[in-house]
């Protein structure tokens, strides 16, 4: 399966009006991925940061609790997710 992507990648003709910005289809791929990572990690920092914000001042109230321990969970996996991702682009790209 790999050598087939590789194949394609490596026969892709996708011309770019600028040769410093790259090309072929493995570039698309790389830029998008990173792209979508980038944006993830910053929504899913944003959002933990808020979350830790909450937590701390819910004075341990249980009901005020739930929000931030869900969002903490959330960010977390998104974190993960991304980073998922960029093994995922590196492991197709590579090999």
């Amino acid at each position: 399966m790999f050598d087939l992507l590789n194949d394609s990648i490596a026969k892709s003709n996708i011309e770019v009006d600028n040769p410093g910005l790259g090309s072929g289809i493995g570039w698309i791929i790389s830029t998008a991925v990173n792209t979508v990572t980038v944006i993830a990690f910053g929504v899913s920092f944003v959002m933990l940061a808020y979350a830790f914000v909450q937590f701390i001042t819910s004075t341990g109230d249980p009901k005020r609790l739930s929000v931030p321990k869900s969002a903490i969970t959330w960010s977390v996996i998104g974190l993960i997710l991304a980073t998922l991702l960029q093994g995922i682009k590196l492991l197709i790209l590579r090999y």
